[in-house]
């Protein structure tokens, strides 16, 4: 339904919304920032954060949260990944998520919604499970993030219902959106996205226009 906010003349403007991703030059990294504005918010700023290299290795957490807390002038950060292979059900305590990322990398994300007012948007994962990947627990157990954080699951738009591969909301229910998930035409037109990775920036980019719409 972006014709309806277009037509408004909301584009996103006045929003920077930050890609925390592989870099803007591998495919998974581009079609996530072309996403993150694309049709819906044209307007909006966005910028891709390298975390991992073009074979998608990770850099180490600690270097992550130093790289998250660069982003200060963002409004929306998208994370367009998982870690781990657990899920949040299996995530007790604060302490539990800074073992499994970092220390540094928790406080990143806290700064970020205490000093910026940030949004995180984060991708549940493509696992086929009935909960979402573990880094998906946050707000649970870092209440500063709670209110901050949305989790995105993966809509089939040719069956009108939850992706088949698509992590589902679970225990994060109270912060979990679905977004279309499954034949996303890519930044050509040449090639069509499936994936919760492609969902996420749907949603980063409707935030954009909600928060231009409302800037209050």
């Amino acid at each position: 339904r972006a014709a309806y906010s277009l037509a408004r003349g909301y584009t996103g403007a006045n929003s920077k919304i930050a890609v925390f991703d592989s870099s803007a030059t591998t495919w998974h990294g581009r079609n996530v920032a072309y996403l993150a504005s694309g049709e819906i918010a044209p307007n909006a700023t966005v910028q891709t954060y390298t975390i991992a290299d073009k074979n998608g290795t990770f850099v180490p957490f600690k270097e992550i949260g130093e790289i998250i807390s660069t982003a200060s002038d963002a409004h929306i950060y998208n994370f367009s990944w998982s870690a781990n292979n657990a899920y949040a059900t299996q995530i007790n305590s604060r302490h539990q998520l800074e073992q499994i990322t970092d220390k540094n990398f928790i406080d990143a994300l806290s700064n970020a919604a205490n000093n910026n007012d940030a949004i995180f948007v984060w991708a549940a994962g493509n696992d086929y499970n009935t909960q979402s990947s573990a880094l998906s627990a946050i707000p649970l157990h870092v209440p500063e993030t709670n209110g901050h954080f949305v989790n995105v699951v993966a809509w089939d738009t040719s069956t009108n219902q939850l992706a088949d591969f698509s992590n589902a909301c679970g225990i994060t229910k109270n912060y979990c959106i679905t977004a279309p998930g499954t034949d996303i035409k890519n930044e050509t037109g040449s090639s069509h996205l499936n994936g919760t990775s492609f969902a996420a920036p749907i949603v980063s980019a409707a935030i954009a226009v909600i928060r231009e719409a409302f800037p209050y």
